[in-house]
């Protein structure tokens, strides 16, 4: 993995006083090679060239929102790991929440102490990079698979990817945060997070590959399915689809990693997140009846019955005598059609009409 340049650091604003007083905020702090940009287009290719130490946004930028530029960002594995500081005029807490989810490692609300920023700036830094020797140790491991020695390959990989699995650990601190607004002690654990499920999910597709070259097919596709699911909750598309190219390979009845995050997801309230989730899975499955299903399902609990119908009759179609789906879509229609009576109902009243009953 390429490392960024220690000097580098890009600022995405629209407002040149709050761009001037960043940059000379970060040459204070021996940053000394700072590009200002006012586009969220032109810095997203600028990142990828220059693969900075890390970025600043404002909420200010000339063509997109600043959450929205982070969310493209962590969605391109080429940027993904760069830390992403919003530095702000907007102390709303939904924005803050916002930013989190889209991925910031870090908020700032102007006008700040330089004490403060450079607090954020460490912090923001420190959670994203990995350790130095993590990162020696893996590229050595998966260097070792190419090469063909998969036992010494699998023991410094398993030392990577723990039993226990420590980017849980902090998504819980995270969310324990969250719900007690300490917004910064949020940021930091969720991004270690993502920092340990990165470096889990490379290290079980290394995994995954040494068993292959000793013939072991079943730890093969174990680890395989273990890197899908970290690369699917990362929201990684293109990985996961190309680990479950393989998986189906070995197993056509293998289940979607996004259609089982999709299920966690709804299981605990969060519909928009198994919405998204169930998307991202008709991309690898879209034929598959038991995700339609599962899918409409998530609609309804959001209230979105039309939609819940849509999905039915498809599963429908895909598999005629799936009873389950047929059921739950007639009841649909009833209560649809009889909504749409009493609709109408209400309409002739207004106008002063009775329906013939």
């Amino acid at each position: 993995m390429k490392r960024s340049d220690k000097d580098i650091v890009i600022i995405v604003t629209a407002n040149p006083e709050h761009a001037q007083l960043d940059k000379s905020s970060l040459l204070k702090f021996g940053m000394s090679a700072v590009f200002l940009l006012t586009s969220g287009k032109e810095a997203i290719e600028r990142i990828k060239i220059t693969r900075p130490r890390l970025c600043i946004v404002d909420s200010n930028i000339d063509d997109m929102d600043g959450c929205a530029l982070i969310r493209k960002l962590k969605q391109d594995r080429k940027t993904r790991m760069i830390p992403v500081m919003m530095v702000t005029l907007n102390n709303y807490k939904d924005h803050v929440l916002d930013a989190i989810a889209a991925g910031c490692a870090g908020y700032v609300i102007r006008p700040y102490a330089p004490a403060t920023f450079e607090r954020h700036l460490q912090h923001a830094i420190a959670s994203m990079e990995y350790d130095e020797i993590e990162a020696e140790q893996l590229d050595h491991a998966i260097g070792l698979v190419s090469e063909g020695y998969f036992d010494e390959a699998i023991e410094e990989l398993e030392e990577l990817a723990p039993v226990d699995n420590e980017a849980v650990k902090y998504f819980d601190i995270g969310m324990k945060a969250l719900s007690e607004q300490k917004f910064g002690k949020a940021i930091i654990a969720f991004n270690k997070a993502v920092k340990l499920n990165e470096m889990y999910a490379e290290a079980y597709r290394g995994l995954a590959d040494a068993h292959k070259g000793k013939g072991n097919n079943e730890r093969y596709q174990e680890y395989l399915g273990k890197a899908a699911e970290i690369y699917a909750l990362q929201d990684r598309l293109q990985e996961t689809k190309d680990i479950y190219i393989e998986i189906l390979k070995q197993d056509p009845d293998a289940i979607n990693p996004y259609n089982s995050l999709g299920v966690e997801l709804r299981k605990k309230g969060d519909y928009d997140g198994a919405l998204h989730a169930y998307k991202q899975a008709l991309e690898l499955s879209p034929e598959d009846e038991n995700l339609r299903y599962n899918i409409s399902k998530a609609h309804l609990f959001a209230n979105e019955r039309d939609s819940a119908i849509e999905h039915l009759k498809k599963a429908v179609e895909i598999r005629p005598d799936f009873a389950e789906a047929q059921e739950l879509l007639d009841k649909l229609l009833k209560k649809h059609n009889s909504s749409q009576k009493k609709s109408v109902q209400v309409h002739e009243r207004s106008q002063g009409l009775e329906l013939d009953e």
